[in-house]
């Protein structure tokens, strides 16, 4: 009995441990755990690689939009620069006072257009005034009215601007106060254009002659150090006029 019972022990035994091979819902059953284990595995590697490809996506739409960015701005400085080499220019570059004291003594204002293409609806303002050399100077704006005249100023093109100065310095004596030294006029103004790029441009000068500069044997202004400027490239409305 105890053989045998060892014997049916031993047969259980092996049963439990065959019981893959002798049961076939075991043996099923067996087979799904492992096809469950491997599409687990198998997601997880998707998911991993998922993420590796949506990082890598990123990071190549990051690198794309700062190409775009990149080129968008050497477009820009490119165009930039292109219309700062071509655009229009103009400037007010001598002062001459002609017939001093006389009745048709008169500033004259040579301007000229350094740039390579036309400047548009040019306006030139100009004003006059005499001073004591001990006088506090103001220089009142020169707005442009709405009765300006308008021209088209070519490349290289150049002109003059006169401005009446009897009023000023039309008597002897009043050119002699300038001349001596005790007294100096002041010829300012402003030019508005607009360039052909369709931006609006100014230009305000000022010039001298008398006090402590003299008057000049062949009648020549003095550039001012200070009230020259010329616009930078900026944008300003269209019927924009220089602050004083």
């Amino acid at each position: 009995m105890i053989g045998r019972a060892g014997a049916m022990a031993d047969t259980d035994t092996f049963l439990s441990a065959n019981w893959v091979t002798h049961d076939a819902a075991g043996f099923f059953t067996f087979l799904l755990v492992i096809v469950g284990l491997g599409q687990a595995g198998l997601f997880l590697w998707q998911l991993r690689l998922m993420r590796k490809g949506f990082a890598d996506a990123k990071e190549a739409a990051e690198a794309a939009k700062l190409s775009v960015e990149v080129a968008n701005e050497s477009l820009k400085l490119s165009r930039d620069t292109t219309q700062k080499q071509l655009r229009a220019y103009v400037f007010a570059f001598d002062a001459d006072v002609f017939d001093a004291g006389t009745d048709s003594v008169r500033a004259s204002i040579a301007i000229k257009n350094s740039g390579q293409t036309p400047a548009y609806d040019v306006k030139v303002s100009i004003a006059a005034n005499a001073f004591y050399v001990t006088d506090d100077i103001t220089f009142h704006p020169t707005p442009v009215g709405p009765d300006t005249k308008t021209f088209v100023f070519g490349p290289g093109g150049s002109g003059r601007r006169d401005i009446p100065l009897r009023p000023i310095i039309g008597e002897p004596a009043s050119v002699s106060t300038v001349k001596d030294g005790n007294g100096a006029l002041y010829v300012w103004g402003e030019i508005l254009y607009t360039d052909t790029f369709g931006k609006d441009q100014y230009t305000r000068f000022r010039f001298m002659i008398g006090g402590k500069d003299g008057w000049p044997d062949d009648n020549k202004m003095f550039l001012c150090s200070n009230g020259n400027e010329a616009s930078q490239d900026k944008y300003f409305p269209v019927n924009f006029v220089a602050p004083p």
